[in-house]
């Protein structure tokens, strides 16, 4: 009995596992998830670096690894944990700003690794000045080893106390490292001429510029003062590195090399800043640049934001900031407060650069005289009631709004629009012989603003603009719109926007253009080729013409169409063109006559008129124009219900061709044709 039990037990066993097993074949268990990859850990490379000289320049790479110690794209924050020491760029660039040690850090997110530094002066014989107080440069006595400093040798000057170093004759050395935080400690050039290849200046130093001091290399302005009555001088070949916070600029500076802003400096200039042809201004990061008291800031060269997300400013009065050469944000922002612009202007896709202050920034004080590229943002704040303008506006993607004002923008030569948002301005203007030119064909819209046409316009197929918010496109007289092609003004979010023609639109090429706001027309209409689509409210004015000058294989295309109009006034003409070909309408919606206009239309039986509406109607008011129906072709096999109202008290309803008439009705207002 026990036997069987165990069997049975047994037998039971196997079924169970078998059906599991079953159960695992059938429906296998889904395995889990991977993990998305992550970093897990970060490289940097070289892991340490000693440099040998103040202002020498190295880079820092670094690699990320996810969780399966697999290479992983990521986005890296450099630091240095001493800016006395080493700075580093938003790119792991570095380069020496004072002797001692200090660590670079590549951090993403929580992970970080780090890169040992070290800043000496191996490079290069150094004579200390050991004087213990003042002192002429060319005594020996006062030099460590008893030698004057010369060629290829590095000066220090660091010494803690109060004293100045006077030169007596022009000097060239390899380096000069001045300044110690206890006490002042002053180089004066006396007149004399001070050339070098590197170093830098740092808290305590005071730099008494008489004659020229000529920067040929790298050189560190991590603290102290720069004054005098000379010019300090930035070669070529030679890079300023702005690293201190604040620094006073108490003498004349000219840069035909690098000046290179870093983040989180600030400098104040209180003498000249001259940006020469060739130099470079370099914004890094969130540096500052501020012209005050007698300063002034002439940029013949190029001002650039290259790097960071922070904001880089510079702050000038009008008067103290001017620029003819390029400005160019690739990074971040930069914004400027006061001086005027008149060179080129570039903000590249995902920078913006932020106007504010007064008049005089691209003001008509300051006629701009090179375009201005946007690819990014232009805010432009603090404008209240006044107008920008610009000699070249080329908007490629991005915006132009406005902060505070707002103000108008005028533009007096070419404005090339490929892409981007024009809004919350008071106005747009292009002036009488300036030339707008569409590109690229990709999305653009004006928002709140009315963009006033006084110059001529280049249409084609990269026509596609879209009125936001009750913006007006008005194409005043003597403007020309020469519309090569289809195109497209659409109708946006918010209030209706309007494209109203005071002045000349031709229409030339395959495609229809089309108008999905409202047009109002008091000038010319010359549609040579193919179609003008309006697919909203319709108005021609009585001094307003449609007319048509092409050849006769254009005139079958020559036409009028209104979609939909809701309320499509006619009080101008609608002629025939100068080959004596009458213009030609296709109505979908309502077109109501008043007193003054005169219409000649040709009618045929492939959509001249169409069905299913009311296509002119006097509104009961007294008729005084003329409606003359010139019908090509026979029209018998039409159908559909047709209405015409020709309400008339002294004007004339005339219909020519081959025109039948179901039923005619008169009566003292006129003639009313019905099913036609």
């Amino acid at each position: 009995m026990l036997f069987h039990r165990r069997l049975h037990l047994l037998w039971m066993l196997i079924a169970i596992t078998s059906l599991v097993a079953c159960s695992d074949d059938d429906d296998p268990v889904t395995p889990p998830e991977p993990e998305d990859p992550r970093v897990e850990s970060i490289v940097i490379s070289p892991g340490s670096m000693t440099f040998n000289g103040i202002g020498e320049e190295a880079r820092f790479d670094a690699v990320a690894f996810d969780q399966e110690s697999a290479p992983i794209d990521t986005v890296f924050t450099w630091q240095s944990s001493d800016l006395s020491v080493i700075a580093v760029d938003a790119n792991g660039d570095a380069v020496a700003t004072g002797l001692g040690t200090a660590e670079i850090y590549a951090m993403a997110g929580s992970v970080t690794d780090t890169a040992d530094v070290t800043v000496t002066l191996d490079g290069a014989p150094t004579r200390t000045w050991i004087a213990g107080g003042s002192g002429n440069w060319e005594d020996a006595g006062n030099w460590s080893d008893g030698i004057v400093p010369g060629a290829g040798d590095v000066v220090l000057i660091s010494e803690a106390g109060d004293y100045t170093v006077s030169l007596n004759s022009d000097v060239e050395v390899e380096g000069l490292v001045l300044g110690n935080e206890s006490g002042t400690q002053t180089l004066d050039t006396n007149g004399r001429q001070l050339g070098l290849s590197s170093g830098g200046l740092f808290p305590g130093a005071e730099l008494l510029v008489e004659d020229d001091f000529l920067v040929r290399g790298d050189f560190v302005w991590n603290g102290g003062a720069i004054a005098g009555s000379g010019i300090m001088e930035i070669e070529g070949s030679g890079e300023l590195h702005v690293i201190g916070n604040p620094l006073d600029l108490n003498a004349a500076l000219r840069n035909n090399g690098t000046i290179t802003a870093h983040a989180g400096c600030s400098l104040r200039v209180n003498e000249a800043l001259d940006n020469n042809g060739g130099g470079l201004f370099d914004f890094q990061g969130d540096a500052t640049v501020t012209v005050q008291n007698n300063g002034d800031f002439t940029n013949a060269g190029t001002i650039r934001k290259s790097q960071g997300e922070d904001a880089a400013s510079l702050f000038a009065s009008s008067a103290d900031f001017s620029s003819s050469g390029s400005l160019l944000v690739g990074a971040g922002s930069l914004q400027i407060s006061g001086g005027s612009l008149r060179g080129r202007i570039e903000i590249d896709a995902d920078a913006m650069l932020r106007l504010s202050g007064n008049s005089e920034i691209l003001s008509a004080n300051s006629h701009g005289d090179g375009p201005l590229v946007i690819a990014g943002r232009v805010e432009l704040g603090s404008f209240a009631g006044q107008t920008i303008t610009l000699r070249h506006l080329i908007l490629d993607s991005g915006s132009i709004p406005a902060l505070s004002g707002p103000a108008g923008l005028l533009v007096d030569h070419s404005f090339v629009w490929r892409r981007g948002t024009v809004h919350e301005l008071g106005s747009l203007n292009t002036q009488i012989g300036s030339q707008t030119r569409f590109e690229n064909g990709g999305s653009k819209s004006l928002s709140a603003v009315r963009w006033s046409i006084r110059g001529n316009v280049a249409g084609d197929n990269a026509v596609d603009v879209s009125l936001v918010n009750g913006a007006t496109i008005q194409l005043e007289s003597p403007g020309n719109w020469m519309q090569a092609g289809a195109g497209t003004i659409k109708q946006g979010s918010g209030d209706t926007g309007s494209f109203d023609v005071l002045g000349n639109f031709q229409k030339t090429g395959e495609g229809a253009f089309v108008v999905e706001s409202s047009l109002n027309c008091s000038g010319t209409l010359d549609l040579r080729e193919d179609a003008l689509t309006v697919q909203g409210d319709f108005k021609l004015s009585e001094t307003g013409i449609i007319t048509g000058g092409g050849t006769a294989d254009l005139v079958m295309n020559r036409r009028l169409i209104l979609v939909d109009a809701t309320s499509a006034v006619i009080g101008g003409t609608i002629r025939p063109d100068l080959d004596g070909q009458p213009a030609r309408m296709d109505i979908q919606g309502l077109v109501e006559l008043e007193s003054t206009c005169s219409i000649e239309l040709d009618v045929e039986t492939d959509g001249a008129f169409n069905t299913e509406s009311v296509y002119f109607l006097t509104g009961g008011q007294a008729f005084n124009g003329t409606l003359a129906l010139n019908v090509l072709r026979p029209v018998d096999a039409m159908t559909d219900y047709k209405v015409i109202y020709a309400f008339a008290a002294s004007g004339q309803f005339t219909v020519t061709g081959d025109l039948q008439f179901d039923d005619v009705v008169q009566d003292d207002l006129g003639v009313v044709c019905r099913r036609f």
